[in-house]
């Protein structure tokens, strides 16, 4: 159910950037249909107010992207304890909406380009062409010691290591649930079932018969590589209406507070992903304050960091 994928995105990158033994690249949302390109319409001021209370357990693309420098710069070091090179990648993650799709399209500018299509991610397409290239042009020996074989872990596997030591086990699970029950939740409740009734009737006024936003954006109709007329002409619609009728705003208020309960309920649990997640942080912006390879290479050998109070922000 692609809109559901897309409301749960966020919490499984986390889950995914914490819990993987050996991360390479970021996580791709399967099924997008839609060549990637850099021009993507920047964000309206409605779509980054959506922030909900999850996202300050989850780690967002630029937080992602600091990580992953950081384990490049581990796994550089280690390639150098082996006298080989090891090419660093330029990171410049653009600007991060982490709930722009969460109800589906809600800025025309994005339903007349993509209808219900994922957005286009022009840092993903960056990145995979960034580490094509530089895979293409290591030797057998610099591949072997940068990726491992089957009874040796390599560079990279070992920087991950480095990386996640100290940083303490957490319930990501517990933060993977309640990012998708939040949603279903309110989906369902009075509030948002009489404001979506309100946008089904807006809709049949143009012509289009849905349900509610979800059943609109499964449409099987739009399985296509691009969006068709008809997709881009519902989903036109579908944006004039949730502004017509406030769906949006009643949905996401509704979501933030059973979200609020949820990690009041698991207080104890929502600290453990908090301080996982900062720790995390911190380590990696400490591994990226060391300019000194033989640092580096003394931090492969002994994972301990200086204890820090950097925020995580």
């Amino acid at each position: 159910m692609r809109h559901r994928r897309i409301a749960a995105l966020a919490a499984v990158l986390a889950a995914a950037v914490l819990a993987l033994a050996c991360l390479h690249q970021l996580p791709t949302v399967s099924g997008s249909r839609r060549p990637l390109s850099p021009a993507v319409p920047a964000a309206d001021q409605e779509a980054k107010s959506l922030l909900l209370p999850v996202d300050d357990y989850t780690l967002d693309t630029p937080q992602t992207t600091l990580i992953l420098s950081a384990e490049d710069q581990l796994t550089a070091a280690c390639m150098a304890r082996l006298h080989l090179k090891w090419p660093q990648l330029t990171r410049h993650p653009s600007p991060f909406t982490p709930n722009r799709l969460r109800y589906g399209p809600i800025e025309s500018q994005v339903a007349e380009r993509y209808g219900y299509h994922e957005l286009p991610d022009p840092d993903l397409s960056r990145r995979e062409q960034q580490s094509a290239e530089r895979d293409a042009g290591l030797s057998r020996r610099q591949r072997a010691a940068a990726y491992g074989t089957p009874h040796r872990p390599g560079c990279r596997s070992q920087a991950h290591t480095r990386l996640l030591a100290q940083v303490p086990d957490a319930p990501w699970d517990l933060l993977n649930q309640i990012t998708t029950t939040s949603y279903d939740l309110a989906r369902q409740s009075p509030a948002v079932t009489t404001a979506g009734r309100r946008w089904s009737t807006c809709m049949r006024q143009r012509g289009f018969h849905y349900a509610d936003p979800a059943t609109a954006a499964d449409d099987p109709r739009w399985n296509t590589r691009f969006a068709s007329r008809a997709e881009i002409a519902t989903a036109q619609a579908d944006v004039a209406c949730k502004q017509l009728t406030g769906l949006v705003r009643t949905w996401w208020r509704t979501e933030t507070a059973l979200q609020n309960e949820a990690i009041a309920r698991h207080a104890r649990q929502f600290r453990a992903i908090a301080a996982a997640r900062n720790q995390y942080l911190t380590r990696a912006r400490q591994v990226l304050t060391i300019t000194s390879t033989a640092e580096t290479a003394a931090l492969l050998r002994d994972p301990a960091l200086p204890s820090t109070h950097d925020g995580a922000n």
